[in-house]
């Protein structure tokens, strides 16, 4: 499944609002899903996926975008099997991230 979006910062988002997703529980799980910003790169920054719960798994997900593709907010994360997609500063923000391959 594709999850998409087209938000953007040009088009009077803050960056943290631009997130096509945003997770806020805890122990949240994904599996097997696409996450998709679509506005192109002369929008940027835009955020494709938020996180900001504790005890999150993502398992076998992709993440695509150009800029500030996952914003790692806060809490523990877990992404397993992932693919995480992005020019600049694709993985961002300041928190225990795990991304074993």
């Amino acid at each position: 499944m594709i999850i998409r979006g087209n938000r953007s910062f040009i088009d009077g988002n803050k960056i943290y609002d631009t997130a096509i997703v945003g997770v806020l529980g805890n122990d949240f799980t994904a599996k097997d899903l696409t996450f998709r910003n679509n506005v192109g790169p002369i929008k940027h920054p835009e955020v494709m996926l938020r996180v900001e719960a504790n005890l999150v798994l993502f398992y076998k997900c992709r993440c695509d975008w150009y800029q500030n593709t996952l914003y790692v907010k806060n809490k523990r994360q877990f992404y397993r099997d992932s693919e995480v997609y992005g020019t600049i500063d694709f993985i961002c923000g300041d928190v225990t991230t795990l991304v074993p391959n």
